[in-house]
């Protein structure tokens, strides 16, 4: 881990430069999404951990990750042999970083951050969590840029059209039901991908397992402005964007239109980043409200509804041709967890409408099954043969919708304490939300260690296991006495 150290070392340098105590690095990019392009993945460059959720924070004498429940493992194995230090939040007596920096650093000492990672309400609670120990928050630049010598670049790949019978309504539709929301002679900013790709009806491919493209969407209410490289989009979908009122403008001038942007403007504070709040903060009169498109897109058509079913039936064939190829494998080859990746995603794409899989899959037998997020590669695929539990979670995106699918298989005769404790936390969901057999009164009860609130009637069990990213497994106390019988087998 030599390379984490040095990596480490560079930033801290930057920092003396610049007075600066402590740096956090998050999982974001300028857009706030779930996903970034391999640009912004700086947490991943820096630490060696390269988990969808985490945070590191350097100071110039320690350097920690904090990771949730999912990441335990593999934040571990990412780090060992570094100076980092894993924080596995969740846990008894492990403070959040911003608490952990509180008790860390002494009053008066300078945290900084790159302003565009953070939204405006997480600064909010960034602050008031330091604020009381004295500590100033700094509102930065990227250090990356200049300590991250083969950086990859900015996407700049193509933006195509999604025709109207995937996209549910017409671009034009779309504009104008938002543009109804907002109050007379307001404009809207937004930073969010996917409510730009769905209002404006527009895919790209800049950002692994989601087809969006980096770009910026100004709404006033007689045009629109979309900040992305014009080269990446073809005339026909230029000339089309342009009879509906919707410029293109350079993704970088976002920066002088923003700061030059007078009247009123309504503004997420927690989707749009400290960065954005303070360009538009200049002329601007800023409302603060939830952006009118997160709503709008949650709301689906008749048509959107019939898309992800179909969606969902022509991922259904593709699973259940994986599940007979499992039972008959014919090519002679050996059968591995990565084999089953390659295999899964090559019965997707045989179908139609697939756009690519939308995350990363997770095939792991036995042990690897426990692994939360467990990622399998060359080195680590296992041979799937002989007896045992083969879990599969994956998912596609296509044309009219995405899936998200996970199945456990039975390769062979699983031992009896794996078919019960399967049994076990399989029927457990269903009695939660099952009526009672006589009145019941609603109640609301906490499943153990998976953190979700599961709806129960007050004739069910007052503690109930249920299926979660938290809660995979039942201890051997619960554990019924009949085997399985629902589970598929290979």
């Amino acid at each position: 881990m030599r390379d984490t150290d040095a990596r480490i070392a560079a930033l801290r340098a930057w920092m003396a430069e610049r007075d600066i105590d402590a740096w956090i690095v998050p999982s974001a990019d300028p857009h706030q999404g779930e996903y970034a392009p391999r640009h912004f993945l700086a947490r991943g460059w820096l630490s060696g951990f390269h988990g969808s959720a985490g945070t590191v924070v350097v100071t110039h004498h320690a350097a920690g990750l904090w990771v949730d429940s999912r990441y335990y493992l593999e934040g571990a194995a990412a780090i060992d042999g570094s100076e980092v230090e894993l924080h596995r939040l969740e846990s008894a007596g492990v403070p959040d970083y911003p608490d952990w920096i509180a008790s860390a650093l002494p009053a008066g000492a300078r945290v900084g951050f790159d302003a565009r990672l953070f939204a405006a309400t997480a600064v909010e609670r960034l602050n008031a969590r330091l604020e009381p120990a004295a500590i100033v928050t700094v509102a930065g630049g990227d250090p990356f840029d200049a300590i991250w010598p083969d950086r990859p670049p900015l996407p700049r790949r193509p933006i195509y059209e999604l025709e109207r019978r995937y996209a549910g309504a017409t671009r034009t539709a779309k504009l104008t039901a938002l543009r109804d929301k907002l109050e007379p002679n307001q404009a809207c900013f937004l930073s969010t991908l996917d409510d730009i790709a769905w209002l404006l009806n527009l895919r790209g491919s800049d950002i692994a397992y989601t087809p969006l493209f980096l770009s910026y969407l100004l709404i006033r209410p007689e045009e629109a402005t979309l900040y992305v490289d014009a080269s990446r989009v073809d005339t026909g979908v230029s000339a089309a964007l342009s009879r509906d009122g919707v410029a293109i403008a350079p993704y970088e001038r976002v920066v002088e239109d923003l700061g030059v942007l007078s009247g009123a403007l309504l503004l997420d504070p927690g989707r749009n980043s400290l960065w954005i709040h303070d360009l538009v903060s200049n002329a601007a009169t800023v409302s603060a409200a939830d952006q009118p498109s997160v709503l709008l897109k949650a709301c689906k058509s008749s048509q959107e509804l019939e898309n992800v079913r179909e969606a969902m039936r022509r991922d259904g064939v593709a699973l259940v041709r994986l599940l007979r190829w499992l039972q008959v494998e014919t090519d002679g080859a050996t059968r591995t967890e990565l084999t089953i990746v390659h295999k899964l995603r090559e019965l997707r794409q045989r179908g139609d409408r697939y756009i690519g899989d939308s995350f990363e899959t997770i095939v792991g037998y036995n042990d690897h099954g426990a692994i939360v997020h467990y990622r399998v590669s060359e080195r680590s695929a296992t041979v799937v043969r002989g007896d045992g539990v083969l879990l599969i979670d994956s998912g596609a995106h296509y044309l009219d919708g995405t899936t998200d699918i996970t199945r456990t298989v039975a390769v062979g005769q699983p031992s009896r304490a794996a078919q019960e404790d399967y049994t076990t936390v399989s029927r457990w969901p269903a009695r939660c939300y099952r009526p009672a057999a006589t009145a019941g009164t609603p109640t609301r009860s906490r499943a153990p260690h998976c953190g979700a609130r599961r709806a129960t009637t007050a004739t069910a069990p007052a503690t109930a296991w249920a299926t979660s990213a938290r809660c995979t497994k039942a201890p051997s106390a619960w554990r019924s006495r009949a085997p399985n019988k629902r589970c598929y087998r290979a």
